[in-house]
C-alpha cells in the first residue's frame, strides 16, 4: 500500500542503477518487475561490470568513477539477491524448457529471437540479446499477447547457436516455445552507425507478416536504435492484432507510441473531434512516416471547414504516394475528389 524508502535511508552508498533495479522488483503490478530470475540477473551483472565488481575485471585496473562507491556496498547487496536466485534458476531452467501447446502453435503467443550480430565484430554480441530483451520487455505491456519470456529463448536459441542440421532456425524456436508468431531481427555497422533490422514472422503458417524498414543510431548509444526497432515492433504487432482499427493506408507499421496516439484518437474522432484531431496531430509528430492519421484528419478538417489545412494534407499524402498501398491510393483519391466537389468521382 506505499511507496518502500530509498536504499539511500540505509546509509549505504548504493549506485543509481542498482537502486533503479531494486525498485523495479518492487513494482506493485507483477507486470512491470522483472519477469525471470535470469532477467535480473543480467541487470545486477551490468551493474557490476559497470562498477568494476564482476567476475572479468576484479584485480584489474579500474576507471576513475564520477562518485566513490564502496565496493563492499555494492557486493552485500548484491549477494543478498543472488543466493535466492541460485535456486530460482534452477526451478526456471526446468519451468522454461516445458514444450508449447499440444495442440501447436498459438498464434498470440509471440518469441523474440535473439538478433544476428553481421557486424563482423563479436564484441558487439551482447546487442543481440539487449535487442530481444528490450523488445521482449515492451510486447509483454500489449494486451491480448503471450510472451515468450527472454530466458526461454535463452535455453530454445543460446546466442551464437547455429541451427540444428539445416532447420529454419525460425520455424525451430518457435517449435521450441510454442509460439505462433516470431520477431527475428540482425544488426549491422556502417562505419560508427549501428543498423538494426526486424521482421515479424507467422511461424503457423510459414509466411512474413511484416519486414520492418532498417533503423540507426550510433555505435557508442547502441540503445538509440535498438529503442527505435522496438518502437516499429509493438507497433506492427499491436496493429495486426486491433484489425477493428482501419490501417490499409499504411504499408510499415507506425512507431508504438505514435500508434496509440492514433488509436486514442480513433475512439474519440466520431464524439469529440478537437481532441481526436490533437491525437492524430501528435501521432503525426511521433512518427512522421505514419500517414494513416492524416487521412482521419482529412475527413474531421473538411466536416469543419478547415480547407486550407486539408489540400495542405492532400498534398502531403500526394507527394508521398509510392508510400501507399494500393486501398491507400483509392482513399487518397476519392477524398481529393470529395474535397473538390466531385462527388460522383468521389464514389
Amino acid at each position: 500500500n506505499e511507496e518502500p524508502p530509498p536504499l539511500a535511508a540505509t546509509g549505504r552508498d548504493i549506485p543509481p542503477r542498482l537502486e533503479h533495479i531494486v525498485r523495479h522488483c518492487l513494482e506493485k503490478s507483477p507486470e512491470e518487475r522483472f519477469q525471470t530470475a535470469r532477467d535480473l540477473a543480467f541487470n545486477l551483472q551490468g551493474v557490476m561490470t559497470e562498477l568494476g565488481t564482476g567476475p572479468a575485471t576484479i584485480g584489474a585496473a579500474r576507471p576513475v568513477a564520477r562518485r566513490r562507491v564502496s565496493r563492499g556496498a555494492v557486493i552485500g547487496v548484491l549477494a543478498g539477491v543472488l543466493v535466492p536466485l541460485i535456486a530460482a534458476g534452477l526451478f526456471l531452467r526446468l519451468r522454461d524448457r516445458t514444450p508449447g501447446p499440444a495442440g501447436g502453435l498459438e498464434p498470440k503467443r509471440i518469441v523474440v529471437a535473439v538478433f544476428e550480430n553481421q557486424t563482423g565484430d563479436p564484441a558487439l554480441d551482447a546487442l543481440g540479446r539487449m535487442a530481444s530483451d528490450w523488445i521482449t520487455q515492451g510486447l509483454s505491456r500489449v494486451d491480448g499477447l503471450q510472451v515468450v519470456p527472454s530466458t526461454s529463448v535463452l535455453y530454445a536459441q543460446p546466442t551464437g547457436a547455429q541451427s540444428k542440421a539445416g532447420r529454419d532456425p525460425i520455424r525451430a524456436l518457435a517449435e521450441e516455445t510454442g509460439a505462433g508468431t516470431v520477431v527475428s531481427g540482425a544488426y549491422y555497422l556502417q562505419g560508427d552507425t549501428l543498423q538494426l533490422q526486424a521482421k515479424v514472422t507467422d511461424a503457423v503458417r510459414g509466411r512474413l507478416l511484416e519486414g520492418l524498414d532498417p533503423v540507426r543510431g550510433p555505435r557508442n548509444a547502441p540503445m538509440v536504435a535498438i529503442d527505435a526497432v522496438r518502437q516499429r515492433v509493438l507497433g506492427g504487432v499491436a496493429a495486426s492484432l486491433e484489425g477493428v482499427h482501419e490501417m490499409h493506408t499504411q504499408q510499415q507499421p507506425p512507431r508504438y507510441d505514435a500508434y496509440l496516439e492514433f488509436i486514442a484518437g480513433f475512439e474519440t474522432f466520431q464524439t469529440d473531434a478537437p481532441a481526436a484531431l490533437r491525437n492524430f496531430e501528435r501521432a503525426v509528430e511521433l512518427d512522421p512516416g505514419f500517414l494513416t492519421p492524416l487521412f482521419y484528419e482529412v475527413y474531421l478538417r473538411n466536416e469543419t471547414g478547415d480547407h486550407t489545412r486539408v489540400e495542405a494534407i492532400l498534398r502531403t499524402l500526394a507527394e508521398r504516394r509510392e508510400q501507399l498501398p494500393a486501398f491507400g491510393r483509392q482513399w487518397l483519391d476519392a477524398m481529393a475528389a470529395y474535397s473538390a466537389h466531385r462527388y460522383t468521382a468521389a464514389l
